[in-house]
């Protein structure tokens, strides 16, 4: 091993390292406290995402169970994925299995939204204080999966 490898190795190590990574995290602990900011827990939510639906029906009791600031950021389709039909109807599917077991809702034979839907969710979400966004996520989201324009248009 050539002495650059070796030294490259070590810079690697000594970066990736459990000990400068707590550090690194008690720093900004610290800095967070001078401050006198709360913990941050930053939420994506895609507005046509089956998961993001069920996310947003727990916002409330998560809020209530942990002394955190949200920070909701709403985003759109990911560009990256190989099959996003499949993936799409996979998540619809898996997101109506699994919701009753934890006492949320998701329609049982949901299909895709329209994109106009979809669009006028994401302006009924956009912009919103954290507290107005976890009030309104979850009933926007069960108008949209429902395929309701006009409780969209209400709302």
């Amino acid at each position: 091993m050539s002495l650059r490898a070796a030294v490259s190795s070590q810079v690697v190590d000594l970066l990736t390292s459990p000990g400068l990574r707590d550090f690194r995290r008690g720093v900004a602990e610290w800095k967070r406290r001078l401050g006198g900011r709360s913990h941050e827990v930053h939420y994506f939510h895609q507005p046509d995402d089956p998961y993001s639906h069920l996310a947003a029906q727990i916002l409330p009791a998560f809020l209530a169970d942990y002394d955190v600031a949200l920070v909701p950021h709403l985003v759109g389709e990911a560009e990256a994925v190989p099959e996003p039909a499949m993936l799409a109807a996979y998540a619809r599917k898996d997101a109506a299995d699994v919701a009753p077991a934890f006492g949320l809702s998701f329609p049982a034979a949901a299909e895709a939204p329209p994109p106009d839907l979809v669009r006028m969710a994401a302006r009924l979400l956009t912009g919103l204080s954290a507290e107005v966004f976890v009030e309104r996520a979850a009933p926007v989201g069960e108008a949209l999966w429902a395929g309701d324009r006009g409780g969209l248009e209400k709302l």
